[in-house]
């Protein structure tokens, strides 16, 4: 935490976390890394991510909105990739919850 404002050591984290099966963690060092970017993009994406894995669809497409609003110009087209294949993920998962 000696550069808390550098959004890259807080992608790292979080993603290491998810990587590792350890969706809480995951969750845990994307919101730190809000705390101190709030408009990040990336950082959305991850809370998005990682409530996922938690299997909470409703926050993860709350974080998913929150994320299209803050990605910028650069990176839109390959955000709004992922941003829509996790969608449909949270989409088939809801589908196959209220299907039994």
């Amino acid at each position: 935490q000696v550069f808390p404002d550098n959004p890259r050591v807080w992608y790292y984290r979080y993603e290491h976390m998810l990587h590792k099966n350890n969706p809480v963690m995951a969750w845990a060092e994307a919101t730190y890394g809000l705390k101190y970017l709030p408009e990040d993009c990336q950082l959305w994406f991850g809370l998005a991510c990682a409530s996922f894995e938690l299997g909470d669809m409703n926050a993860a497409e709350e974080f998913l909105k929150t994320s299209e609003r803050f990605k910028i110009l650069t990176e839109r087209k390959n955000m709004q990739g992922l941003i829509v294949e996790l969608r449909g993920r949270i989409k088939l998962s809801l589908q196959r919850k209220w299907r039994r």
